[in-house]
């Protein structure tokens, strides 16, 4: 039995809805970590082959579908991977209207298995690029890769603006890779 209630932490130990936790933060460089962050996939049953039923059940969240795979929709404050032929990764500052899914879609919150790292300004691509090739990116795609030693979803939501969501045990590793490659641009 509990004498205290649990208390929703990210990778990182921040506190949900807290101050995010600052990686690097120069001139030209800011990378965040982004607690709060809510975080879902949305996997349409092998038995049901219509992907308008995604479209629809995107369509109530005021997202669309992306139209190409490893593709995305919406904005960083809203937002629609396609990852997977038949899955989706949604990610959204404010809460995801979950039960909303019709029969056909599995969807499932993943913001406590991820930590999400937000990478941005003139030498965003070089941090990305550190560790990946950066040419699998560009503006509006996303990528499930390799970075370093981390398995990471990639997302270039602008030129210089990214965001990187690995698992949540990873956090602490990889946000001290991300302030090393930080500090060797320098």
């Amino acid at each position: 039995m509990l004498d205290a209630p649990l208390i929703a932490r990210t990778g990182l130990g921040t506190l949900a809805g807290g101050v995010p936790h600052n990686v690097c933060q120069t001139a030209s460089l800011q990378i965040v970590e982004e607690p709060g962050l809510n975080l879902a996939t949305v996997r349409l049953s092998s038995k049901q082959p219509d992907h308008s039923l995604v479209a629809a059940y995107l369509a109530s969240l005021k997202l669309t579908q992306p139209t190409q795979r490893n593709g995305l929709s919406g904005d960083a404050q809203l937002g629609c991977a396609w990852i997977e032929p038949r899955a989706w990764f949604l990610a959204s500052v404010n809460p995801l209207k979950l039960d909303a899914a019709p029969q056909g879609l599995l969807v499932t919150e993943v913001y406590a298995r991820q930590v999400s790292f937000r990478i941005r300004g003139k030498q965003a691509r070089e941090v990305i690029a550190s560790g990946c090739d950066a040419s699998i990116l560009g503006p509006g795609r996303c990528a499930r890769t390799r970075y370093s030693n981390f398995t990471v979803l990639l997302q270039q939501w602008a030129e210089d603006d990214y965001r990187m969501l690995a698992d949540v045990s990873m956090g602490p590793a990889l946000a001290d890779w991300l302030r090393d490659a930080a500090s060797a641009l320098n």
